[in-house]
């Protein structure tokens, strides 16, 4: 920036590009030979001229900031559009992209990961995309859409996004502001929590642990499914009772030998993160029992085998059995021997 003349020539280099209340049509910047300028490059203000030859552009990173631009056949690392910038991206791979108080607008592209902020309107068309949704003191429970082709907004700060014919990659989160939200069988790339916010969510596929500062929380639940098996039959009823260590988490009684239940797997705060996922179940009928015991870390189903007076009466037949059919076979290779 400023007032230079600048040729830089058999280097490998990363560029940082401003632009400021200017209207742009940008092509590809690797190329090994190119010219920028103040007419082709960004602050309106400045006077500079960037010569670069036979050498390999590693990075760039665009700002644009109350601008018109149209980028077309490049690859950007970090692309931000703020305040009032309206933004075309076209046939284009952005990695990470932050829009605030701006439009964009992409047709043919791949957008690794957009975070949409306050006052932002998205429009996507045949592209493929990561999206972040930010929740600001916000309550109760969240749906992120999926498919190919959807509209979603969060009014509260103003975003709204157009998806048409577009592949979704993956959903982020971030909760803040003292937001409680409560999602269902989402697939997360990653979930944050800021400022006193929690965060519950229910049989989740999340592809990174979740990040929580400032006294937030982020709850990781299962849901589990017992059933209680009593003389290879269900029971009309059962006692369950569902332990960690020695500790009693639940106990019902369970009509049919079936319950069903959510049971924390994981609880991450900012000082510390707690694995709660080691369970056992015990289910009694009447003066009989049984328990197993498991990992939760999916949604699970489990059964529980309770062994009463049917059980052992056949465990008993088949112990006199076979040892009938020992003494059987002694007798007989007594006899030979004989």
């Amino acid at each position: 920036s400023g007032r230079i003349n600048s040729t830089v020539e058999d280097t490998e280099l990363g560029l940082s590009l401003t632009y400021e209340r200017v209207a742009r049509e940008i092509q590809t910047i690797t190329a090994a030979t190119f010219e920028l300028t103040e007419e082709t490059g960004a602050h309106v203000s400045f006077g500079w001229a960037l010569s670069v030859s036979n050498s390999k552009v590693e990075e760039v990173n665009l700002t644009a900031t109350n601008a018109n631009l149209t980028l077309s056949s490049g690859r950007i690392m970090d692309f931000l559009a703020w305040t009032f910038s309206e933004i075309a991206i076209e046939n284009s791979r952005v990695n990470r992209t932050s829009v605030q108080n701006a439009h964009l607008t992409a047709n043919d592209a791949t957008l690794r990961m957009t975070t949409p902020g306050m006052n932002t309107d998205i429009q996507l068309t045949d592209s493929r995309c990561g999206l972040s949704a930010i929740y600001w003191s916000q309550h109760g429970e969240v749906d992120l859409p999926t498919g190919s082709s959807f509209s979603w907004e969060n009014p509260r700060i103003g975003t709204h996004i157009e998806i048409a014919d577009s592949e979704i990659y993956d959903w982020a989160l971030a909760a803040m502001g003292g937001s409680n939200l409560t999602l269902r069988d989402e697939h997360l790339l990653v979930v944050e929590g800021y400022q006193l916010s929690n965060v519950r969510l229910l049989d989740p596929l999340l592809e990174t642990p979740p990040r929580v500062e400032d006294l937030s929380r982020v709850t990781v639940l299962r849901s589990l499914t017992i059933q209680v098996m009593y003389d290879f039959r269900h029971p009309g009823s059962a006692k369950i009772t569902v332990l960690r260590g020695s500790d009693t988490i639940v106990q019902v009684d369970a009509t049919e030998g079936r319950y069903e239940t959510v049971l924390p797997q994981v609880v991450v705060t900012s000082s510390e993160r707690r694995d709660m996922g080691d369970y056992t179940i015990q289910a009694t009928v009447g003066g009989f029992s049984g328990r197993a015991s498991l990992y939760l870390y999916e949604d699970t189903s489990i059964t529980v085998w309770v062994f009463g007076p049917l059980t052992w009466s056949l465990i008993g037949m088949v112990v006199v059995l076979v040892a009938f059919f020992v003494y059987w076979i002694y007798k007989k290779q007594r006899r030979k021997n004989t």
